[in-house]
């Protein structure tokens, strides 16, 4: 999961011999792995659960042996390991919307084999299914799973693509995947924290951002022409240009 408020990339690196579990970070550009966890945090990852990143509160979350672990991504200390709540069967495929502060996923059952979009409480442990009734008998493990809160949906594919509502957790496309190859691995960008935006006023001219902060869309208006919009992340490079129009 890569961290745009340290420009990190996290991932968790396992040893076998004895089995532990470090939280870490990779350099892409020599693929050497440090880890920033002082000790071992956890025997294993279930693989189908899943990983998420809170850039904002800098929290990094997966699933292990059917508890939900939190890891400080400074310090690489554990914060939390809590029992996940969940009669109806596994808890999977972890996604933390950035803007309402849920853990969303996949609530797989197996008799009858049935998946339900679902959030868990952060504190609790308790998973509750939105959906109304069963998307899919399964998903794909490999595609991937990725969440979208600008447009509000959490896609997933069982061979076909489907992109669920996350409020209502209906169906809001299903569609097959035509693809030359394998289409494997998705992944999101929005781990990003919610943007705080500096309001200034320039030559006695007010400019207004709202609302701010912003996980991602957001007004600016100005009683002067606005010539054209750019956004820089926090390492001062610019992501982002639009000219106004």
């Amino acid at each position: 999961a890569f961290d745009c408020n340290t420009g990190k990339l996290h991932c968790l690196a396992r040893k076998s011999n004895p089995a532990e579990i470090y939280f870490a970070e990779v350099n892409p550009s020599t693929g050497y792995v440090s880890n920033i966890s002082a000790t071992s945090i956890a025997a294993s990852y279930t693989m189908n659960g899943g990983r998420t990143l809170d850039s904002y509160n800098g929290i990094y979350y997966f699933i292990s042996s059917g508890m939900l672990f939190s890891v400080d991504v400074n310090t690489g200390n554990l914060i939390t390991s809590i029992p996940i709540f969940n009669s109806f069967g596994s808890f999977d495929f972890i996604s933390y919307n950035a803007n309402d502060g849920n853990i969303y996923g996949l609530n797989r059952g197996s008799s009858p084999p049935q998946i339900y979009f679902a959030k868990v409480d952060k504190t609790t442990g308790m998973v509750i299914n939105i959906s109304p009734s069963s998307l899919s008998a399964s998903y794909s493990l490999i595609p991937g799973y990725v969440l979208d809160p600008v447009n509000n949906l959490y896609s997933f594919s069982n061979g076909n693509l489907i992109s669920v509502d996350i409020t209502s957790g209906n169906i809001i496309y299903n569609v097959p995947i035509i693809c030359l190859a394998s289409f494997n691995l998705m992944a999101s960008e929005y781990y990003c924290a919610s943007v705080y935006i500096n309001e200034y006023n320039i030559s006695d001219v007010e400019i207004t951002i709202s609302p701010n902060p912003s996980s991602g869309i957001f007004t600016v208006t100005s009683q002067e022409k606005i010539t054209a919009i750019e956004i820089y992340n926090v390492v001062g490079e610019k992501v982002y240009r639009k000219d106004a129009s």
